[in-house]
């Protein structure tokens, strides 16, 4: 096998990995709440984000309410597929820095308004409740 197409070879392979690269966005504890990256609304649990591309920085925050719940800061590093990419294409060396697979936020405890609803307001036990005289 030529060197030729030995590095197209792996450009193609690299290409299977970089069409379809995203990051998922998560909140450490499963709560409602929006996330942010860079101060714009995103969505809520979940989302994602393109994997790869320039380096970048990136403010991530979890609000629910308006009451920021957890930020992180991530940004892009050089990976074996930046430098597999840059050494077939040269141009990768600077295009495909990636995010990691998951980034979780790390969020401090909440309770949400309808579990303090609940606790404020408790069932009476029907031990509690006036016996029917007749």
């Amino acid at each position: 096998m030529s060197k030729m197409s030995a590095n197209i070879l792996i450009l193609l392979f690299c290409s299977l990995f970089i069409s379809c690269g995203t990051t998922r966005i998560v909140t450490e504890r499963k709560i409602n709440a929006d996330i942010f990256v860079n101060g714009v609304n995103k969505g809520k649990n979940e989302v994602k984000i393109q994997q790869l591309g320039l380096p970048k920085k990136i403010e991530i925050e979890a609000k629910y309410q308006g009451e920021i719940l957890g930020s992180i800061h991530a940004h892009r590093k050089f990976t074996l597929i930046t430098f597999l990419v840059g050494y077939c294409t040269g141009i990768g060396f600077l295009t495909a820095w990636t995010f990691p697979d998951v980034i979780i936020i790390p969020t401090k405890n909440f309770i949400s308004d309808e579990l303090r609803n609940s606790w404020d307001s408790p069932q009476q036990s029907i031990w509690m409740k006036p016996l029917n005289k007749k």
